[in-house]
């Protein structure tokens, strides 16, 4: 991509920077519809909204409550919500970026001062503690379970 007005090539975070412009950011709405559930204010209801692949942000109602005037005033709600969001999900997407491509520059560059790389291991879990306990109530045995010592 290149910049209209200087014609320069644009940054990867110009570019991003860019696409998070509310008028330029790809935004979703969902809405979930469940099933009864024995409740007086009738079927709950979920709305969410999203930019890119963001999370996303989540009202809850009822279908009660879900009646043409409410519908409108979710979706602004939630537009409203998302539009204060914008710079904030802005500099967390530029994070990622950054640490995306650290990671890449880390795995194709190699490592010259040191021995050939070995396989990765996986994490090691902790060690679980297993201690068998007598109750004075219930002569029934108890299992007690240390996992972080």
């Amino acid at each position: 991509m290149t910049d209209e007005a200087t014609n320069q090539p644009e940054s990867v975070e110009e570019a991003l920077a860019k696409s998070y412009e509310f008028a330029n950011c790809p935004i979703t709405f969902n809405i979930q519809i469940f099933p009864e559930d024995d409740s007086v204010e009738g079927r709950r209801i979920v709305i969410g909204i999203r930019n890119h692949q963001d999370p996303p942000i989540i009202k809850n109602c009822r279908s009660e409550d879900f009646t043409c005037g409410v519908i409108p005033q979710l979706i602004d709600e939630l537009l409203a919500e998302l539009i204060a969001e914008l710079p904030t999900r802005l500099a967390a997407a530029i994070e990622r970026d950054r640490a995306a491509q650290i990671d890449a520059i880390a795995e194709v560059k190699p490592d010259t001062k040191s021995k050939p790389k070995k396989s990765k291991s996986k994490a090691s879990l902790p060690t679980i503690e297993v201690d068998v306990v007598a109750s004075e109530v219930v002569e029934a045995e108890q299992t007690k379970l240390n996992l972080f010592g």
